[in-house]
C-alpha cells in the first residue's frame, strides 16, 4: 500500500510532494511504518528525479505514459537508491501497484523493464562516470548517462539531478570542486 501511496502522491501534481506524505497517508489509513516508507520513497525521488528519469530514458526510451513511469519512478527510488528492500519485494509491489493502477496487460512492461536494471547493474563501482551511480557502489554495465568530458553540465544533470543553470551558478561562485560536493551533498536528506 506504501507504493501505491507514494504513486499517487506523484500522479497528484504536487509541486511539494513531502508536504503531502501526511495527507495521503491518512486518507490511505497508514501506519508510522508505511507512512515512513512513503516519505523515504518520495524523499529519495525527488533527490535523484532526474537521475531515474536518465535511467529510464537510457533503457527503455520508447515507455512514456505518466502513470507507467511514475511507478517506475517509485520502483527505481527503491532499486537504484534504498538498500534494505530486496529484489523480488520490488518486483512483487511494483507489480501489484500497476496492477491495480492500470490493468493486468501493462504489468509486463513494468516487470521486464525492472529485470533489465537488475541485469545491467553491477555491485561495485566501475570508474567511469556515465555507469557509476553517485553516492551508490552500483554501476550500469554499459553507460546510461552523458559524458562529462564533452557535456559536464548535463553529465550533472543527469547522474548528481542538479539543474545545468544551478550548477553553473554555483560553478563560478565556489569553483568547480567545491561545486560538485555541493550537488552530491543534496543527494541525501540531512541526518
Amino acid at each position: 500500500m506504501s507504493r501505491l501511496v507514494a504513486y499517487a502522491i506523484l500522479r497528484s501534481g504536487s509541486a511539494t510532494p513531502l508536504r503531502d506524505v501526511e495527507r495521503f497517508s491518512d486518507e490511505a489509513e497508514l501506519d508510522a511504518r508505511d507512512r515512513g516508507l512513503v516519505r523515504r520513497i518520495l524523499g529519495t525521488e525527488v533527490r535523484r528525479r532526474t537521475t531515474i528519469r536518465a535511467v529510464i530514458h537510457a533503457i527503455a526510451p520508447a515507455i512514456k505514459n505518466a502513470e507507467m513511469l511514475a511507478h517506475l519512478h517509485v520502483a527505481l527510488a527503491q532499486v537504484l537508491f534504498l538498500d534494505r528492500i530486496p529484489p523480488h519485494a520490488v518486483l512483487s509491489e511494483c507489480s501489484n501497484a500497476v496492477r491495480q493502477t492500470l490493468g493486468p496487460a501493462k504489468v509486463r512492461i513494468a516487470r521486464e523493464f525492472l529485470k533489465s536494471v537488475y541485469d545491467r547493474l553491477e555491485n561495485a563501482r566501475s570508474g567511469d562516470p556515465r555507469r557509476d551511480l553517485v553516492g551508490r557502489n552500483l554501476a550500469f554495465r554499459e553507460p546510461v548517462f552523458r559524458d562529462p568530458v564533452e557535456h559536464p553540465l548535463l553529465w550533472a544533470e543527469d547522474a548528481l539531478s542538479m539543474p545545468a543553470p544551478m550548477l553553473k551558478r554555483w560553478i563560478a561562485r565556489h569553483g568547480e570542486a567545491k561545486a560538485r560536493a555541493l550537488a552530491e551533498l543534496a543527494l541525501d536528506e540531512a541526518p
